[in-house]
């Protein structure tokens, strides 16, 4: 019997090393946030990003969207010199080429809360980035942070599962806003990547994780065929012990 104790022991340590190993793939959640771009022709983009942590930063939010990006780190953090090709070619150039005397062209940075967007006094590494957040930037002249703000888009607008193209374009130009952009806006009119897309998010949800179905599949088959092959190597010593 005591063949039969140790596989039973077994079967049921690998069943606690099955849930233990298959219990964070089933209870992590994804986080995504809204990224809106105002181009200084009037067009927007919009990206849904996704990430694993519970908060990042700005910074970390626009590295993730995959869109251009040209950055002067310093000690108060990252300045954003060009994004989504336009703005200026730093180290080539000075973060702020277009804004050495009047007008004053640069990235402005915004959060939208509970629906209105607010100018944003902390760079985009100082600032916090949570589930279900949108950040702006707007190419445009801004005199003592008196700016005009990003166009009015909501999370689900941007998240939403049924909206695949994820690019609005604005006809009406802005007025005093330089355009340095290197590409023509229908180049940077792209599709929202697959991976910001509900739809998608809900079919990986759904899918069968494999290495735990192998993993249950293994356990099964030990606590099944361990007792059996137990019981009968037990029954075999017993007819050797008697014969």
């Amino acid at each position: 019997m005591r063949c039969t104790r140790l596989a039973w022991r077994a079967g049921i340590a690998a069943l606690l090393l099955w849930i233990v190993a298959s219990a964070p793939a089933v209870g992590q959640e994804t986080n995504r946030a809204g990224l809106v771009v105002i181009h200084g022709d009037g067009s927007v983009v919009t990206r849904c990003v996704e990430f694993s942590d519970e908060t990042i930063s700005g910074a970390d939010l626009l590295a993730l969207s995959k869109l251009d990006l040209a950055v002067e780190a310093s000690g108060m953090g990252a300045t954003i010199c060009r994004l989504d090709n336009e703005g200026c070619n730093y180290p080539r150039e000075n973060c702020f080429c277009q804004c050495q005397s009047t007008p004053c062209i640069y990235w402005t940075y915004w959060r939208q809360e509970a629906g209105k967007w607010t100018y944003s006094n902390l760079g985009a590494s100082n600032t916090t980035i949570r589930n279900g957040d949108v950040q702006g930037w707007r190419w445009g002249e801004s005199v003592g942070n008196e700016a005009e703000p990003p166009t009015a888009i909501s999370f689900d607008m941007i998240c939403a599962g049924a909206q695949r193209e994820a690019t609005t374009t604005v006809e009406a130009p802005v007025a005093g806003a330089g355009n340095t952009a290197e590409t023509s806006r229908a180049e940077r009119e792209t599709a929202l990547p697959a991976v910001g897309a509900q739809g998608d998010a809900d079919e990986v949800a759904g899918a069968e994780p494999v290495a735990p179905t192998i993993l249950l599949a293994i356990v099964v088959t030990m606590l099944v065929a361990g007792p059996l092959a137990a019981a009968a190597l037990y029954l075999v010593r017993q007819r050797r012990q008697r014969g």
